[in-house]
């Protein structure tokens, strides 16, 4: 009912650090809460809620939710996948079951983005790319971590749809960087770290030939534009 407000129970996963963003499990089913005011709930907390539900793929959404806690458990446990796994296909439908959970991907790394206040590490495995994030600074001994490396990530599963919006990629958001365990150094010349570089070169090579359709798109928008108001681009 995108209506009226819906009201449901779940134990928190993981929460944004501003506080308005809150991910919650229901068993094995994820769920997000975008809450009207930012209030913050630890890890564990089974909370209450009620909002109205976002007709948004993948994962349940409430927006405008107005949630509390009402009692604590255990934190949800992590879901093991492969990353091959993550987003599946029958029948040419593909579907993500885990959407909106705790998962645990192993994986190679390809690249660090640091930020002011986050990092964005670029993991690799069977041919599947995915992103994680995690906000904070990172510790000594993940400042050493090198691409190539073979790592372990724990975080909540988010999609992100294709232009005709099916499921094209994943990323995780880790809770922390105790999310993220480093399970071996990488072998220089070794196959894994190959595969990695070729991994990362792919993926800027899909990203680059992105931008570029749709920079030719907005130009044949603004030609189009022009030719049906005589001939002059209108400006947006």
């Amino acid at each position: 009912d995108l209506e009226h407000r819906v009201r449901v129970r779940g134990t928190v996963s993981y929460q944004d650090p501003a506080g308005l963003t809150v991910y919650f499990q229901n068993g094995q089913d994820g769920a997000i809460a975008n809450l009207a005011k930012p209030f913050h709930f630890p890890p564990g907390a089974e909370i209450e809620l009620s909002g109205f539900v976002s007709p948004r793929q993948y994962t349940l959404t409430f927006d405008d939710a107005v949630a509390r806690q009402v009692g604590r458990s255990a934190e949800p446990a992590p879901v093991r996948v492969r990353a091959s796994g993550v987003i599946q296909r029958k029948m040419d439908f593909a579907f993500v079951p885990t959407a909106g959970t705790l998962i645990q991907v192993e994986g190679s790394l390809l690249q660090r983005v640091p930020h002011a206040s986050h990092e964005d590490w670029l993991l690799g495995d069977e041919k599947r790319v995915f992103p994680v994030h995690f906000e904070g600074a990172v510790s000594a001994s993940l400042a050493a971590v090198l691409p190539g490396s073979r790592l372990r990530v724990t975080g909540v599963c988010e999609v992100s749809p294709d232009p005709s919006g099916e499921p094209s990629t994943f990323s995780l958001r880790l809770r922390s960087t105790r999310d993220l365990t480093v399970l071996r150094a990488p072998a220089w010349g070794s196959r894994s770290s190959l595969l990695a570089v070729a991994l990362a070169v792919s993926f800027l090579v899909l990203v680059w030939t992105w931008r570029l359709k749709q920079v030719y798109r907005r130009a044949g928008a603004v030609g189009s534009e022009g030719e049906i108001f005589g001939g002059r681009p209108v400006a947006s």
